[in-house]
């Protein structure tokens, strides 16, 4: 039933993609995520990487509601913030690491990785995740690591399935679908901002 976002222009009936159009809700989104960035990280390196990250996972979220598409600018943009953050790490290491200390090389592309690839899985499982959502997950995975990542998954894919069986409850048939990307996006902003409570729950499971 969460069937989600293609690549924008996938599909011959792909509807056209807006994702660049500014809107009152763009505006929001960003707005938002800012203040939300400022809440967890106080000013900082970490403010400006965890500022970047949500305002792209915000705009994700709102494209994939708006067109039902993810573009690939936008999953291009999250990777190359989590490449960004592999090089930064190495030049100056003296920078505090994003989201949270213990995130290295080989956890980052781990993630990239395993994300994308559990995601990829379970699309051509149920036919029911687009393009779109594998490359956010993939680029998402390369920001934040694999054992947030993984956490993120589980985390959007309880929500998606107790939405859609409150949409089955209320008397929408299977075919119907609703788009994926938000859950995904709430999730991986989530554990970003809680990465030392996640981290540390891990640690002790």
């Amino acid at each position: 039933m969460p069937r989600s976002s293609q690549d924008a222009g996938e599909g011959q009936n792909a509807p056209r993609d807006t994702s660049q159009d500014l809107t009152a809700a763009d505006l929001v989104a960003v707005a938002v995520s800012l203040g939300l960035s400022l809440l967890v990280w106080p000013p900082s390196f970490r403010t400006l990487a965890g500022s970047l990250f949500l305002v792209l996972l915000a705009e994700a979220s709102v494209s994939d509601l708006r067109t039902r598409t993810i573009s690939n600018d936008l999953n291009a943009s999250i990777a190359a913030l989590g490449v960004g953050l592999v090089v930064l790490q190495a030049l100056r290491p003296e920078l505090p690491p994003f989201p949270v200390e213990g995130i290295g090389l080989a956890e980052r592309v781990a993630g990239l990785v395993a994300c994308g690839g559990v995601v990829l899985l379970a699309g051509a499982r149920t036919h029911g995740i687009g393009g779109g959502d594998v490359k956010l997950v993939a680029a998402c995975g390369l920001v934040v690591g694999l054992r947030l990542g993984l956490v993120a998954l589980l985390a959007a894919f309880l929500a998606a399935g107790a939405y859609a069986a409150v949409l089955l409850a209320r008397g929408h048939e299977r075919k119907d679908t609703f788009p994926l990307g938000p859950f995904l996006c709430v999730a991986f902003a989530a554990a970003c901002a809680f990465a030392p409570d996640v981290l540390g729950v891990l640690a002790l499971a």
